[in-house]
């Protein structure tokens, strides 16, 4: 068995097990290992992990899609459309794009006032 943790949607750890197959089949550490990575086990597990955790540019170009696309349950005028989507791409991806969107703490405006 291959025992590992992976975050929840509510960022708790939470133990999953996968088996590998029995120990007469694989009698050494090492044996299972190469057959772990001869299924192609832990890419699988890695990549679950990886959309659990959505960056700010993943969900910043879902929003212009969704809100702003030619599909959008609203449609919104060329105008908007172009200001919203020079906004997003022009100031808010390159500044926040790589950081999980989770992390990013909102603007403490209050202390500004």
């Amino acid at each position: 068995m291959l025992r590992y943790r992976v975050a929840s949607a509510e960022g708790r750890r939470v133990e999953h097990t996968t088996p590998i197959g029995l120990v007469q089949r694989f009698p050494k550490d090492e044996d299972a290992w190469r057959e772990i990575d001869r299924l192609g086990i832990l890419i699988r597990i890695n990549d679950n992990t990886s959309l659990s955790r959505v960056r700010f540019n993943a969900l910043a170009e879902h929003y212009l899609k969704a809100d702003f696309g030619s599909d959008a349950v609203r449609p919104k005028s060329e105008n908007t459309t172009c200001i919203t989507e020079h906004i997003v791409r022009g100031y808010l991806i390159p500044r926040w794009g790589g950081e999980v969107a989770d992390d990013i703490k909102p603007l403490d405006y209050s202390a500004v006032a």
